[in-house]
């Protein structure tokens, strides 16, 4: 008994110690995390890990062959090539008119299932005679648009694309500075919108973040994959337009459009609404957190 006691009863005690110390400090971070964001991250819907992988041009694209379903009930389908739901043929039928839909996570859909986005409402209305791809990318702006359309709608012949642009591009405003390819801001930010950078396993769980964040410090180069530092124009948090961040938005949209023209493809541009209180808000928040 004495034995037992020695070989194993210690053992156990160390264990139950940890074990009892890692809870702690588990339920310490999760109550740190919840005060910071305002909600629990273990209960926190981190599925864009799943359905989204690293691509070289893009930062990431959706996964292909996928389908499942949060935490919330709603289903996220990815067809074999990629695009938001159901399968389809990479030729077009001869009687079928093709549009294919661009944007970010308006364009996508997140939040809602497979059958509540409104390119699938779009297709519902055209009839039996039309089909809508949903090419639409959580983050994304007219840089990734401007790739898929320089690369990658071409296969699939097209009749018309619409570009649901505005809001992703305006987080660029108003950087100093800011690179004509988005890539000192906005590239590195898709890793988090995306949640690329999150593990595959205990993404919910504090210290699994923690020990994955010291590691990123001690091995990975800080700039691949987190925000670079960027400083406000002379004009932040003013009515002043950003003129240079524009000329890039306008740049971008007639680029897609001369690539469209060029492809026998009809761009049809839509303006996402501004919501002018919100963005206010949120600039008025940004100021009083920078002092």
């Amino acid at each position: 008994m004495h034995f037992f006691r020695k070989t194993v009863g210690k053992p156990l005690v160390v264990m139950a110690i940890i074990l009892a110390t890692l809870l702690s400090l588990e339920l310490a971070g999760q109550i740190v995390w919840k005060k910071q964001n305002g909600e629990c991250l273990f209960f926190k819907n981190n599925m864009q890990n799943e359905i989204f992988i690293e691509h070289p041009y893009l930062v990431g694209v959706p996964k292909p062959s996928v389908s499942i379903k949060s935490k919330d009930n709603y289903s996220f389908s990815h067809n074999s090539l990629g695009y938001r739901g159901k399968d389809i043929a990479t030729q077009k039928a001869a009687n079928i008119k093709r549009v294919v839909t661009l944007g970010g996570s308006s364009t996508y859909c997140a939040g809602v299932s497979d059958n509540a986005t409104w390119p699938y409402f779009l297709e519902e209305y055209l009839g039996k005679d039309w089909e809508v791809i949903n090419l639409g990318v959580p983050g994304y702006t007219t840089v990734e648009n401007l790739i898929q359309t320089a690369l990658n709608i071409s296969k699939l012949s097209p009749d018309i694309a619409l570009y649901y642009e505005g809001w992703n591009d305006l987080r660029n405003m108003p950087i100093e500075n800011l690179k004509s390819d988005y890539s000192d801001f906005h590239g590195n930010s898709l890793y988090y919108t995306l949640q690329l950078d999150k593990p595959a396993v205990g993404k919910n769980i504090t210290i699994v973040l923690c020990l994955q964040n010291l590691l990123r410090k001690l091995f990975y180069n800080e700039t691949k994959r987190e925000y670079r530092k960027v400083n406000p124009t002379a004009t932040a948090f003013t009515p002043e337009i950003d003129q240079d961040a524009l000329f890039l938005y306008r740049r971008n949209l007639k680029s897609i459009i001369v690539l469209c023209n060029s492809l026998n493809i009809t761009p049809v541009m839509i303006p996402q609404v501004l919501n002018c209180y919100k963005l206010l808000k949120f600039r008025t928040l940004e100021w009083v957190k920078s002092g």
